[in-house]
Parts: structure tokens; sequence; C-alpha cells
């Protein structure tokens, strides 16, 4: 019989993976900082609208200074399940709907480590795994998208286990993918190395076969990612986006910054001490794939999810090999227990949220404050808006400046907004709201054109906090202000 981690045989082998599900259910459901983003309220209101105009948005319905301009709504089905989800149950539903596909994210992971590595293990790496991608667990498609990705790559490693090809039950995953979150693009090109794997590894006399079957799973692959309102253009997308000018301005698309300690380091240094010292051998095809989706992580800090998802399940089975060689789970051991333990606690859970529903109060996304400061028939006109603060005041049903569509307005006019956002000459400043006819101002507390806008004439700070600040026209200043509000 061989030879058992002793702490495995208390342990049924489905904890882990369920304990994991519970615990990134939980951080979605209760951890403020998965609703710290400006983009998660025009993508609400995006599906709500969509729902009620029964229609798919190709042009901008939200912006004055891009009104009927194309747009390429990529992520228009996840925009559909946030607005059923909103529409059922307000913000608690929608923070449901994103902590239960990161639980199941979760739970595809661990259940694939907790077959090569003992317990602990499984469940130091799944920690470093979210750790490492908590500054991405924000209530945005790519949630919704998180178990399509591990379960695709899941499939492609148990193909290449089998030695087979991969199953085309995969291709309306791969449809459903592409509709949902532009990251599909990682699910096709995953193809390629496990495809070339399979063939170096094949007898030569096998290789036609391998290219056969392998080749037309690609091929069909790539065709069930066509199939969205988009089409060819779907899948240029992302290149598109990729080789923007203007990504460099916004957040999640700078580079990873080493300038001080971050999950992404710490994560990356556990990795690297565990292999040096164990001696963990891994392929060199899924090396070379680990270091190009580390490369993309360095590059861009949005693609640490995919790193973070992805490199656990690829260096499962070398870390297997390394630690415990003859680690054989019984996953039907205590198998109906646990599933009932993790069931009821989703269930508490859930309950817990809706007993004390989620209400957006004052963050650095959700001027909530702020904006009730402004009379409502000041936000009858046009506001010129921080670009984080677009989402909010496009929930709120107002015309904006600019939102967090970048890849829609471009970068000559994301670069306008940035000279007029950076500037403290009153003079650019007021020339610009001259342009664009502005009614009232509302800006990000940091955002340098304050100092522009403090300086000019004819304009009145009227409201300033940790969310915003607002300038209204000295002559449009009410004399009573209005009583705060929030959002459901």
């Amino acid at each position: 019989m061989a030879k058992q981690d002793p702490i495995a045989r208390f342990i049924p082998p489905l904890f882990v993976p369920l304990l994991a599900a519970v615990a990134m259910y939980y951080v979605v459901l209760f951890t403020p900082r998965s609703l710290y983003d400006g983009d998660t309220f025009w993508q609400v209101a995006t599906g709500v609208k969509m729902l009620q105009q029964h229609t798919i948005f190709r042009a901008d319905p939200f912006s004055y200074t891009m009104p009927g301009h194309p747009w390429h709504t990529h992520e228009w089905l996840s925009e559909i399940f946030f607005g059923l989800a909103y529409n059922a149950g307000g913000w608690s539903a929608v923070v449901m709907l994103a902590g239960l596909t990161t639980a199941l994210a979760a739970f595809i992971m661990g259940r694939w480590m907790a077959r090569f590595v003992p317990p602990l293990t499984t469940f130091a790496t799944l920690a470093f795994a979210f750790y490492a991608l908590s500054p991405s667990t924000l209530v945005r498609p790519h949630l919704l998208a998180l178990p399509i990705l591990a379960f695709w790559t899941v499939s492609l490693l148990k193909a290449r286990e089998e030695n087979r090809a991969p199953s085309w039950w995969l291709l309306p995953l791969m449809t459903l993918w592409a509709n949902m979150h532009g990251g599909y693009i990682f699910g096709l090109a995953l193809i390629g190395p496990f495809a070339l794997e399979a063939l170096v590894t094949a007898p030569r006399e096998k290789w036609i076969d391998v290219i056969w079957r392998w080749g037309l799973f690609g091929v069909l692959a790539l065709g069930a990612a066509l199939l969205t309102p988009h089409g060819i253009d779907g899948l240029i997308f992302p290149f598109k986006v990729a080789t923007m000018k203007s990504l460099k301005d916004i957040v999640e698309w700078k580079a990873a910054d080493f300038s001080r300690v971050s999950p992404l380091e710490e994560g990356i240094m556990a990795v690297l001490a565990v292999c040096f010292i164990r001696g963990v051998k891994i392929p060199w095809l899924r090396t070379l794939v680990l270091l190009g989706l580390l490369a993309m992580a360095l590059q861009h800090i949005r693609h640490v999810i995919v790193l973070a998802v992805v490199a656990p399940l690829l260096l499962a089975k070398p870390m297997g090999e390394a630690l415990e060689p003859e680690h054989e789970p019984h996953f039907e051991r205590f198998a109906r227990q646990t599933l009932i333990v993790a069931l009821a606690a989703l269930i508490g859970l859930t309950a817990a949220r809706f007993v004390f529903p989620l209400v957006r109060k004052d963050d650095i996304h959700s001027p909530v404050s702020a904006f009730a400061s402004v009379p409502p028939q000041i936000r009858a006109t046009r506001a010129f808006n921080s670009y984080a603060l677009g989402g909010y005041l496009i929930f709120k049903g107002v015309p904006v400046f600019i939102d967090g569509r970048a890849d829609m307005y471009g970068d000559d006019f994301t670069a306008q907004y940035l000279k007029i956002a950076r500037s403290t000459d009153p003079a650019v400043v007021g020339a610009a709201l001259k342009k664009w006819n502005i009614g009232w101002v509302i800006l990000e507390p940091d955002t340098a054109m304050i100092k522009a806008m403090e300086k000019m004439p004819g304009w009145k700070k009227t409201h300033a906090d940790k969310a915003a600040v607002v300038f209204l026209p000295t002559n449009q200043v009410a004399s009573t202000s209005l009583p705060p509000s929030t959002t459901r």
C-alpha cells in the first residue's frame, strides 16, 4: 500500500477544495474591496439597460462626448448576468453571483491539485494563488469567467494525462467564454503548447493522428470563439485593446510594481523556494507556458489573475511528484458529509448577506454623498468627471464625459481628457469647460485639475470628501444642502 501523509488520514480529500470555495465566497461576499472598481457600476447599468431594451448595444448610450459612437460590447453576456442579478436582489445578488463563480473556480483548482499533493500543500498553494490575485478580486466579468478558465485548463491537462485530444464538449464552453470575457484568447492560446507536447511525446508513427486530432480541436475551438454578436471583430478586439497607447494610464494595465512588497512578489518567491528546495521538475513546454504567463503578469497587472489560476494547475503534478510521489487521494471518503457541510456554509453566508443587504456607501469609486450634494436641476446639465467616477454617474443615469470604456473612447480622446484632468492651469481647464458646455464638475480628490478649479472665477467648491470633490457654477449654487442618499 502506498505511503500517505499522516495528516491526510484525518482530512477528507474534498475538504480543502470545498474550504477554498467557501473562503473565496466569503471574501467576495463580505469584503468591501470586491466592489472597489468604478467599472462595476457601468457594467451593471449596461446589463439592466440591455434587458430593458431587449438588445445588445453596438453604440454608446451613456456619454455626451461619444453619443452613438461604435462600442464593442465584448462582455455583453456577463453584463446581462449582472443585470439579472441586480434586478433580482440589488447589490447583494450581484456580489453573490460573482462570489459563486469565484468559489467554483477555487473548487475546480483545489479538486485538481488534491489528486497530486496532500491537503496541507493544496491549501498552501491555493492560499498563495488567491492571495496573489486578491487585487483582482473585483466584481467584474473576469470573475464570472474564472471557473471557465480553470475548467478549460484542467480539461487540457486531463487530455494530455490520458494521451488523447480534448473533448468536443469543451467547444460550447468556448462559445460561452467568448461572449463573457476577452480572456477566452488565453484559452485558445493554451491549445498550442499542449498540442505540441502531445506531438513531441508521441511515437513518430502517431504524429499524423496527433496533428489531426489536436489540429481539428483547435480549428473547431476557434470557430466556437467566433460565435458571438461581433464575429471576427470579436477575435481581433483583444489585440486592438492590447496595443492602445493609453493603457499605461489605466491602473489595471500598468506593469507590476516591485518597489514595495506585493502579493504577486510573495507568491513568486514562495513557488521558487519550493521548486528549488524540493527539486520540482517541470516539463520544458509547460515551463515555457509558465514563463510566458509570468511575463504577461509582470507587463500588465490585469494578467496576474491568469497566472494565479493556471500556474497552480500546471505545477500540481510536478509538485506532487517531488513532495509525495505516492499520494493517493480517495475522494469518495466522507464526500457526502463534506459536501453537506460546505453547502450549509454557502447557504448560511448567502442568508447573512441578504439579512444584512449590501448598500453602496462612499468609497473611492462610489461618490454617494458628493453626487447627492448636487441639485437635480444641475445634474441634468453636462458634467466633467474623473475617469474612475464615470461608472457611478452612468449608474445614476447621468451622461458622462468619460468612463472606464477606454477602448471605445480611444487614445486621442483619452489623451484630451488626461490633458484637462492633469492641468493646474485655469486657462486650459476653462477653455475645456467652455468647449464642452460643462454645467458641473466632479473629480477624484487627488486630481490636479482641482487646483485650477479653485482659482477659476465663476466656480465654487461645494463638496469635498474622501470620494470626490464637486464644483458648481457660483450662480447655480443652491442655498440649501440636499440630504445624503445611498445606492441600492
